[in-house]
């Protein structure tokens, strides 16, 4: 099978109880769409993990960690988890790798082998930049000043933090955003702002023909003329034009549990 019909799965990780858990559904996805794959769980220190993690034990290639770094939420993760495959050598056994939350899941298989863009994020939001002093904005452009990375101010953002690495672009990704420290969700909305520059950064500034307005994501079409984030049934049928779906649970660091 070729490399890059089999990606590994970075997938951050909170559980609270009284919350849904997609996770063991999301791996089966994606032990079902692509066999060879690796899923590393990264968990943000979640108070009852075991309720979940015990139902994972019977399965091959997946790996738990736990985010013991200062930075928690979705880059936090993510950043523990790329030193992690840096460690073990992992980026030279995958083509291609994707950070995901554990509620944003994928739903049908995506033909990696097609793929030709070193970064992307899987869907991009409706709103373009950083949108100023709101909702991180601010956090956003102080750390793109600090990164020496320009935003071209026609990308739309990261949604949900959720995106395509090729491995020639993983240690460079903890290269550039290792040092961000994530403890707040409004840390978590800026990272929403400020990936979309740094994946085109790292896609080489590259507009893709045909998406002129930025960098390629997997999933072209609005979200919420496909399914109702807030209420959909993760577990139901894959929307027509979507590869993942995404339910919107609102972790904050304020969540507790049930």
């Amino acid at each position: 099978m070729e490399k890059a019909s089999r990606p590994a799965f970075i997938i951050a990780h909170k559980y609270f109880r009284g919350q849904i858990s997609y996770l063991k559904y999301y791996i089966n996805n994606i032990q079902e769409f692509y066999p060879e794959s690796l899923t590393i769980v990264v968990d943000n220190n979640s108070a009852y993990g075991d309720d979940i993690f015990d139902d994972l034990q019977e399965y091959d290639k997946v790996i738990i960690l736990e985010n013991n770094s200062e930075s928690k939420f979705e880059i936090g993760a993510y950043c523990e988890g790329i030193r992690y495959i840096l460690k073990e050598g992992i980026d030279q056994d995958y083509e291609y790798f994707v950070f995901t939350q554990d509620n944003y899941i994928i739903k049908k298989r995506y033909e990696f082998e097609k793929h030709t863009h070193k970064a992307c994020p899987i869907h991009s939001a409706h709103h373009i930049g950083y949108q100023a002093q709101w909702m991180g904005g601010e956090i956003a452009q102080h750390l793109l000043e600090k990164l020496d990375i320009g935003d071209p101010r026609f990308l739309k953002q990261c949604w949900c933090s959720s995106f395509v690495l090729h491995k020639s672009k993983v240690e460079p990704f903890l290269d550039l955003l290792g040092f961000a420290k994530l403890t707040t969700r409004r840390d978590s909305e800026a990272g929403e702002r400020y990936l979309s520059p740094v994946l085109y950064y790292l896609n080489d500034n590259t507009r893709p023909p045909g998406h002129p307005s930025g960098v390629n994501d997997i999933d072209h079409s609005p979200v919420f003329t496909q399914y109702d984030a807030f209420n959909v049934d993760l577990k139901g049928p894959p929307a027509p034009d979507h590869y993942f779906m995404k339910s919107l649970q609102r972790k904050t660091e304020h969540t507790e549990d049930e």
